[in-house]
């Protein structure tokens, strides 16, 4: 009876702190992780490299737009960022520079 609690412990206990330790050791990320299905971190990571790099100026809040308009983002069949909060993020990130307004702040990754 010890032995099949200890079993039961370690597939159902173990993964949870796992899970737990290392999204707390990785500081977390703003966007969260999907546990499947989720976009490409690099893709994200990257569009939102060129969109906050660029000036704001006219131009470049029409050139933000044309990479956000143009944006495809891979599947990761194993995690990756969360695509609703992505898309949500990107949503307001579209209304700023259409707006004139600032962009919001960047979340962490």
């Amino acid at each position: 009876m010890l032995a099949w609690l200890l079993v039961v412990a370690v597939f159902l206990i173990l993964p949870w702190a796992v899970r737990s330790l290392r999204s707390a050791l990785s500081g977390g990320d703003g966007f969260g992780r999907a546990r499947r299905n989720g976009y490409v971190t690099e893709n994200v990571d990257e569009l939102l490299d060129q969109v906050y790099a660029l000036p704001a100026t006219a131009e470049g809040r029409s050139e933000a737009l044309q990479l956000l308009s143009s944006a495809r983002f891979h599947l990761d069949r194993t995690g990756g960022y969360q695509p609703v909060a992505v898309d949500r993020f990107l949503d307001s990130v579209t209304s700023a520079l259409s707006t004139g307004s600032t962009l919001p702040p960047r979340p962490e990754h």
